[in-house]
Protein backbone atom coordinates (compact mmCIF):
# COMPACT_ATOMS: atom_id res chain seq x y z
CA UNK A 1 0.00 0.00 0.00
CA UNK A 2 1.44 3.44 -0.88
CA UNK A 3 2.75 5.44 2.06
CA UNK A 4 0.49 8.38 1.18
CA UNK A 5 -2.55 6.13 1.47
CA UNK A 6 -1.47 4.98 4.93
CA UNK A 7 -0.86 8.56 6.03
CA UNK A 8 -4.25 9.68 4.74
CA UNK A 9 -5.99 6.82 6.50
CA UNK A 10 -4.33 7.71 9.82
CA UNK A 11 -5.35 11.37 9.45
CA UNK A 12 -8.95 10.31 8.84
CA UNK A 13 -8.86 8.08 11.93
CA UNK A 14 -7.39 10.89 14.05
CA UNK A 15 -10.07 13.30 12.81
CA UNK A 16 -12.79 10.78 13.65
CA UNK A 17 -11.43 10.29 17.17
CA UNK A 18 -11.17 14.02 17.78
CA UNK A 19 -14.72 14.84 16.67
CA UNK A 20 -16.58 11.76 17.86
CA UNK A 21 -18.83 12.45 20.91
CA UNK A 22 -17.94 8.98 22.24
CA UNK A 23 -14.65 10.50 23.42
CA UNK A 24 -16.55 11.90 26.40
CA UNK A 25 -17.27 8.36 27.59
CA UNK A 26 -13.82 8.33 29.13
CA UNK A 27 -14.84 10.90 31.77
CA UNK A 28 -18.59 11.56 31.74
CA UNK A 29 -19.16 8.96 34.48
CA UNK A 30 -16.53 10.29 36.89
CA UNK A 31 -17.92 11.96 40.07
CA UNK A 32 -16.23 15.35 39.81
CA UNK A 33 -17.03 17.59 42.77
CA UNK A 34 -18.97 20.75 42.03
CA UNK A 35 -17.28 24.14 42.22
CA UNK A 36 -13.94 22.54 41.39
CA UNK A 37 -10.96 23.94 39.52
CA UNK A 38 -9.72 21.63 36.76
CA UNK A 39 -6.48 21.79 34.81
CA UNK A 40 -6.46 19.96 31.48
CA UNK A 41 -3.26 19.13 29.65
CA UNK A 42 -4.71 19.07 26.15
CA UNK A 43 -3.55 16.76 23.39
CA UNK A 44 -6.23 17.22 20.78
CA UNK A 45 -9.01 19.43 19.52
CA UNK A 46 -11.31 19.53 22.53
CA UNK A 47 -12.72 16.02 22.63
CA UNK A 48 -12.73 16.10 26.44
CA UNK A 49 -12.82 19.84 27.07
CA UNK A 50 -16.57 20.39 26.93
CA UNK A 51 -17.36 17.66 29.43
CA UNK A 52 -14.69 19.02 31.80
CA UNK A 53 -16.11 22.51 31.47
CA UNK A 54 -19.59 21.27 32.34
CA UNK A 55 -18.47 19.67 35.63
CA UNK A 56 -16.18 22.45 36.88
CA UNK A 57 -16.40 25.97 38.19
CA UNK A 58 -13.28 26.91 36.25
CA UNK A 59 -11.30 25.01 33.62
CA UNK A 60 -7.78 25.89 32.52
CA UNK A 61 -6.60 24.24 29.31
CA UNK A 62 -2.88 24.03 28.59
CA UNK A 63 -2.48 23.86 24.82
CA UNK A 64 0.67 25.17 23.08
CA UNK A 65 -0.81 25.02 19.57
CA UNK A 66 -2.65 28.18 18.48
CA UNK A 67 -4.52 26.15 15.86
CA UNK A 68 -5.83 23.77 18.49
CA UNK A 69 -6.74 26.61 20.85
CA UNK A 70 -8.81 28.19 18.07
CA UNK A 71 -10.57 24.88 17.35
CA UNK A 72 -11.25 24.15 21.03
CA UNK A 73 -12.54 27.68 21.63
CA UNK A 74 -14.89 27.39 18.64
CA UNK A 75 -16.06 23.96 19.70
CA UNK A 76 -16.70 25.15 23.27
CA UNK A 77 -17.93 28.67 22.47
CA UNK A 78 -20.93 28.22 24.76
CA UNK A 79 -18.67 27.48 27.75
CA UNK A 80 -17.90 30.62 29.74
CA UNK A 81 -15.53 29.09 32.33
CA UNK A 82 -12.55 28.14 30.12
CA UNK A 83 -9.20 29.87 29.90
CA UNK A 84 -6.17 28.83 27.86
CA UNK A 85 -2.46 28.78 28.62
CA UNK A 86 0.49 27.89 26.39
CA UNK A 87 2.36 26.09 29.19
CA UNK A 88 2.22 25.48 32.92
CA UNK A 89 4.78 28.28 33.32
CA UNK A 90 1.99 30.78 32.59
CA UNK A 91 -0.11 29.61 35.53
CA UNK A 92 -0.22 31.66 38.74
CA UNK A 93 2.25 30.25 41.25
CA UNK A 94 -0.26 30.26 44.11
CA UNK A 95 -3.10 28.43 42.31
CA UNK A 96 -3.65 24.75 43.02
CA UNK A 97 -6.17 22.57 41.20
CA UNK A 98 -8.74 20.09 42.46
CA UNK A 99 -8.29 17.90 39.40
CA UNK A 100 -5.60 17.55 36.77
CA UNK A 101 -6.57 15.68 33.61
CA UNK A 102 -3.81 14.58 31.25
CA UNK A 103 -5.27 13.85 27.83
CA UNK A 104 -2.21 12.32 26.13
CA UNK A 105 -1.77 8.64 26.93
CA UNK A 106 1.39 7.77 28.84
CA UNK A 107 3.54 5.01 27.36
CA UNK A 108 6.84 4.94 29.25
CA UNK A 109 8.30 5.30 32.74
CA UNK A 110 9.97 8.55 31.70
CA UNK A 111 6.62 10.04 30.67
CA UNK A 112 4.86 9.07 33.89
CA UNK A 113 7.71 10.50 35.99
CA UNK A 114 7.32 13.83 34.15
CA UNK A 115 3.55 13.88 34.67
CA UNK A 116 3.80 13.07 38.38
CA UNK A 117 6.45 15.73 38.93
CA UNK A 118 4.27 18.38 37.29
CA UNK A 119 1.16 17.22 39.15
CA UNK A 120 2.93 17.46 42.50
CA UNK A 121 3.55 21.15 41.80
CA UNK A 122 0.03 22.02 40.66
CA UNK A 123 -2.34 19.70 42.54
CA UNK A 124 -4.04 20.49 45.84
CA UNK A 125 -3.20 18.13 48.69
CA UNK A 126 -6.67 16.59 48.40
CA UNK A 127 -6.72 16.82 44.61
CA UNK A 128 -7.01 14.08 42.01
CA UNK A 129 -4.83 13.30 39.00
CA UNK A 130 -6.54 11.52 36.11
CA UNK A 131 -4.42 10.12 33.30
CA UNK A 132 -4.33 7.26 30.81
CA UNK A 133 -1.45 4.80 30.84
CA UNK A 134 -1.06 2.41 27.93
CA UNK A 135 -0.61 -1.19 29.09
CA UNK A 136 1.77 -2.94 26.73
CA UNK A 137 0.08 -6.21 27.70
CA UNK A 138 -3.39 -4.86 26.88
CA UNK A 139 -5.71 -7.32 25.13
CA UNK A 140 -5.85 -5.34 21.90
CA UNK A 141 -2.09 -5.67 21.49
CA UNK A 142 -2.29 -9.45 21.86
CA UNK A 143 -4.82 -9.32 19.01
CA UNK A 144 -2.30 -7.61 16.73
CA UNK A 145 -3.20 -3.92 17.08
CA UNK A 146 0.00 -1.99 16.24
CA UNK A 147 2.02 -0.64 19.14
CA UNK A 148 1.40 3.05 19.87
CA UNK A 149 5.11 3.95 19.83
CA UNK A 150 6.42 1.94 16.89
CA UNK A 151 3.21 1.17 14.96
CA UNK A 152 4.41 -2.45 14.76
CA UNK A 153 2.17 -5.36 15.81
CA UNK A 154 3.37 -7.08 19.01
CA UNK A 155 6.28 -4.63 19.42
CA UNK A 156 5.08 -3.52 22.84
CA UNK A 157 4.59 -7.08 24.10
CA UNK A 158 8.19 -7.88 23.15
CA UNK A 159 9.29 -4.33 24.07
CA UNK A 160 11.26 -3.85 20.89
CA UNK A 161 13.71 -0.99 21.21
CA UNK A 162 13.70 -1.23 25.04
CA UNK A 163 11.59 1.90 25.40
CA UNK A 164 10.43 0.89 28.88
CA UNK A 165 6.77 0.70 28.01
CA UNK A 166 4.47 0.33 31.00
CA UNK A 167 2.50 -2.64 32.27
CA UNK A 168 -0.16 -2.71 34.98
CA UNK A 169 2.38 -4.01 37.48
CA UNK A 170 4.87 -1.28 36.53
CA UNK A 171 2.24 1.42 37.06
CA UNK A 172 1.27 0.10 40.48
CA UNK A 173 4.91 -0.03 41.56
CA UNK A 174 5.41 3.59 40.49
CA UNK A 175 2.30 4.81 42.31
CA UNK A 176 3.25 2.97 45.48
CA UNK A 177 6.74 4.50 45.48
CA UNK A 178 5.58 8.13 45.36
CA UNK A 179 5.25 9.44 48.91
CA UNK A 180 2.79 12.25 48.18
CA UNK A 181 0.30 9.89 46.51
CA UNK A 182 -2.11 8.89 49.29
CA UNK A 183 -4.19 6.45 47.28
CA UNK A 184 -5.08 5.42 43.75
CA UNK A 185 -7.64 3.54 41.66
CA UNK A 186 -7.22 1.81 38.32
CA UNK A 187 -9.92 1.91 35.65
CA UNK A 188 -10.10 -0.01 32.41
CA UNK A 189 -11.90 1.66 29.48
CA UNK A 190 -13.33 -0.68 26.85
CA UNK A 191 -12.54 -1.06 24.00
CA UNK A 192 -9.91 1.65 24.62
CA UNK A 193 -9.48 5.16 26.03
CA UNK A 194 -10.19 6.84 22.70
CA UNK A 195 -13.76 5.62 22.30
CA UNK A 196 -14.65 4.31 25.74
CA UNK A 197 -18.05 2.62 25.76
CA UNK A 198 -17.65 1.07 29.20
CA UNK A 199 -15.26 1.61 32.10
CA UNK A 200 -14.40 -1.19 34.53
CA UNK A 201 -12.49 -1.22 37.78
CA UNK A 202 -11.17 -3.76 40.26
Amino acid sequence: MPESTITGQKENEDGFYELCPLREGLLNWYPFQKESKILQFSDGFGGLTKILSSVSKHLTVIEPSKERVHCIAERCKDCMNIEFAVSSNELPADVKYDYIVVEKAINTRTEIDQVLKKANQLLRETGRLLFVCENRFGMKYWCGVPDTLDQIPFAGIRDYGRKNRMTRRDLIEVLNQIEWIKGWNLYYPFPDHKLAQAVYTD
